[in-house]
């Protein structure tokens, strides 16, 4: 059953928003640390002073996490575009090169959580490139490879990569393959729980299991908005003129129908509606146990 924009409601005093604080982030290298979004209760004070203390309104802190950073590099252009488009549908940040030469700089400039390496890359081979890599940084890397030669994965895997995964086997292997390889970087008691992804370079949010919501322009806009302004209510006029660059006219409705979808979408719980202010976001759900 759907929710009515305004059927969800917050006080303007009283308990907290319905939202629990999210684990911590687990900092290894060139992992992405997780983004703070300040939430404060409804009782806290309004924007216009921001500030901290504790009691009625004390701040908590939420977390959302980033999506972690890929680094694809292919000399094949085809399989490049199409394998990087099935990794960024999938909430993943992807730079994908064919220069060889640029590794060192997006290691500096992108800090990748994984680089995805093929094996041929013209006149330099990828466990040239690996060896590179390896003298500066341990940051997974997967081999992809069109060759069946035992020898190349052997010398690989001594030189330092995390996997090796012939290039004719389906994105969804290479996904699996990854995942696999990030969870082994971290270890299993600092692992952080898998949860939704916004994801600010593809607009949308992803669900737990990877899966995207498909917001529409207008709905990321004003969750993007809601969630900056750190739980407080944000009222229509304002989500107006940010979202859709016009002022608020008498009996208009767009905002309240956005906020209808997006609950539709995400849960009815992740906005409140704060009378007479406004809306707030309360945070995502939490993932399902296990």
């Amino acid at each position: 059953m759907r929710t009515d924009p305004d059927e969800t409601t917050a006080p303007l005093a009283g308990s907290p928003l319905p939202c629990a604080t999210r684990p911590a982030a687990v900092q290894h290298e060139g992992a992405r640390a997780l983004t703070a979004l300040r939430l404060a209760a409804p009782g806290g004070k309004p924007r216009a002073g921001h500030g901290g203390g504790g009691g009625e309104g004390e701040v908590r802190a939420m977390r959302v996490p980033l999506a972690e950073r890929i680094l694809l590099l292919d000399g094949d252009g085809a399989h490049l575009r199409r394998l990087a488009q099935y990794l960024t549908g999938h909430g993943y940040r992807v730079t994908a090169t064919q220069d060889a030469g640029e590794v060192a700089m997006r290691l500096h400039l992108d800090a990748p959580d994984l680089i995805l390496l093929e094996q041929r890359l013209g006149e330099v081979t990828g466990t040239e490139v690996l060896r590179q890599i390896r003298a500066v940084s341990n940051v997974p890397v997967i081999i992809l490879t069109a060759l069946s030669d035992p020898v190349d994965r052997i010398i690989n895997l001594e030189m330092g990569a995390d996997d090796q995964v012939h290039k004719s086997v389906p994105e969804r292997e290479i996904l699996a393959r990854m995942r696999a390889v990030l969870r082994r970087v971290q270890p299993a008691a600092e692992r952080p729980r898998q949860g939704w992804v916004i994801s600010e370079t593809q607009r949308d949010v992803f669900r737990p299991d990877g899966r995207p919501c498909a917001l529409t322009t207008a709905e990321f806009g004003v969750l993007r908005q809601l969630a900056a302004a750190q739980g407080e209510a944000v009222s229509r006029a304002e989500l107006c003129e940010h979202v859709f660059g016009r002022p608020l006219h008498p009996g208009d409705r767009a905002v309240d129908t956005v906020i209808y979808k997006l609950r539709d979408k995400l849960g009815s719980q992740v906005i409140v509606t704060v009378r007479p202010l406004g809306y707030a976001f309360a945070g995502l759900p939490e993932p399902a146990p296990g």
